[in-house]
């Protein structure tokens, strides 16, 4: 595909229509989420459950709740350790230049990266990495999908024949700049583009952009030519895309939840504060003359009076005023703000039936098991494995433009992701394999499988046979030793 200036116009109409928009937006509040900044959509959040909001915000007793950073860093698991990484042509190792070499690329970019990463994907359900040459050496960027868009291939909708993002100046605080410049990389295009037109974020002039549309080289590069011959793009997510692009499925989840969360929390806070007060409540008798200063708007707090009508006139006072003390269930409000939590927690693996998540009612935090933990990794390998894959392979082909030392083709990596240690007693893991073998259940490569997903069937065999070989070693060794001829000259 090729840059076309009214396919790229077209996608910018896409990209700033109320679905988009909207999807954007909860990208970025799943994002503040998990930075615990809930605070900054505390009024969207909160506004329409308060018909007073403006007079009332500035008591509201906030806390933040952290929900959604603390489901996402109990499921983020598979780069909680560095993983092993194995790189072979065939059945050879690589040089030790070409080794160390690639052994720099990983080490610059540091397991951090990766692990941030791993906890966008859950957060979003959809992450990207831009891989490009700085100067000397590889550069990776993290592409949150409320911060670029795509040109959507027509055959496929979860694919993407082009992406883009917007480039804003420094001092853009307000969300309200006008863009005309955007970064732009299809397979035989990376470049600037020049819209030639203002382009707000909120609106777009088409009527001339057309004919002044243009591309620019960045600074200090020959052409807007994609030199690579690909989008040096990686797109993960964490559940596969049907029939668009974008996945969002964890944002949704958390945005939705958090936001609950938030608002009864809140609600929470603020009973539990006016528990030791009472409540003045002005009763009226209907008809009587003061009937028209009663407001429909119903207000409770221990700073206003509520206006109630007292039906019929007859037998009673024509107007009162006395206090109520309403005494509210505060462990029921506390107790249902746990299970709002947990329910959360649920859908991403963490629940409570099997016993091995449990919630720490004062912090809301969640403890979870190390088994628990093992079983969350295997489930989200496959992902990380496919990651693995195409990111060396878009490292390969970055590299190969610009760096003196070449990566070959037929260079594979293996990627193998720590377990972590469980609970499991080590001599009931040793009975356990041992009653399997006894009872012809597995073969020992198969428990080697088991106990280390990453190892094929070819590596597994190869590791028992060496073992095998090696005790029949030692049985000699030993047997050489205990025989009559060697006492004799040991005597």
């Amino acid at each position: 595909m090729s840059f076309d200036a009214k396919r790229f116009l077209n996608s910018l109409t896409t990209s700033i229509s109320t679905d988009r928009k909207n999807q954007k937006l909860v990208y970025r509040k799943a994002l503040d989420f998990y930075r615990c900044n809930s605070k900054a959509h505390l009024d969207s959040i909160l506004e329409p459950q308060f018909v007073d909001y403006d007079r009332v915000k500035d008591s509201t007793i906030f806390r933040e709740m952290g929900m959604t950073k603390g489901i996402v860093e109990n499921i983020s698991l598979v780069y909680s350790q560095k993983p092993s990484r194995n790189f072979k042509i065939g059945e050879s190792d690589l040089s030790d230049k070409l080794q160390s070499y690639i052994d720099n690329i990983y080490s610059s970019v540091g397991n951090s990266f990766f692990q941030i990463h791993e906890k966008l994907v859950n957060t979003l359900s959809h992450c990207s990495v831009l891989v490009t040459w700085d100067e000397t050496k590889l550069k990776f960027m993290l592409m949150t999908p409320d911060k670029y868009d795509i040109i959507q291939d027509e055959m496929d909708y979860t694919k993407a024949n082009a992406y883009y993002f917007q480039i804003d100046s420094v001092d853009d605080m307000t969300n309200k700049q006008n863009v005309t410049k955007f970064v732009y990389v299809d397979d035989t295009t990376f470049s600037k583009v020049i819209t030639g037109t203002t382009w707000n974020k909120d609106s777009i002039v088409t009527e001339t952009a057309l004919a002044n549309t243009k591309l620019e080289p960045f600074d200090g590069a020959k052409s807007t030519d994609n030199i690579y011959g690909t989008i040096p793009v990686i797109t993960t997510r964490s559940q596969p895309a049907v029939m668009d692009f974008f996945v969002d499925q964890n944002a949704r989840l958390f945005e939705t939840s958090e936001s609950v969360l938030i608002t009864k929390n809140t609600s929470a806070n603020k009973t539990a504060f006016l528990q030791g007060y009472s409540q003045l409540v002005h009763t009226k008798n209907t008809g009587s003359a003061m009937n028209d200063s009663i407001s429909d708007l119903f207000q409770v707090g221990v700073d206003i009076k509520v206006n109630l009508e007292n039906g019929i006139t007859g037998g009673q006072l024509p107007e009162k005023l006395e206090y109520l003390s309403p005494n509210t269930d505060l462990n029921q409000l506390n107790q249902d703000v746990k299970d709002t939590y947990l329910q959360t927690a649920t859908i991403f693996g963490l629940g409570e039936s099997d016993g091995n998540v449990k919630a720490n009612a004062s912090g809301l935090s969640l403890v979870v098991s190390d088994n628990k933990k093992n079983k969350l990794i295997n489930a989200s390998r496959p992902t990380y494995i496919q990651f693995e894959s195409d990111l060396f392979d878009m490292i390969r082909i970055v590299n190969n433009k610009h760096s003196a030392i070449q990566i070959p083709n037929n260079v594979v990596l293996n990627v193998d992701f720590q377990e972590i240690e469980t609970t499991i007693g080590l001599q009931d893991k040793i009975d356990w394999y041992q009653f399997e073998l006894d009872n012809s259940m597995k073969s020992k490569w198969e428990i080697l499988i088991e106990d280390n997903p990453e190892l094929t069937e070819e590596l597994a065999k190869e590791q028992v046979i060496r073992a095998e070989e090696e005790n029949k070693q030692k049985e000699k060794d030993l047997f050489n030793m205990e025989s009559e001829e060697n006492k004799e000259e040991s005597e």
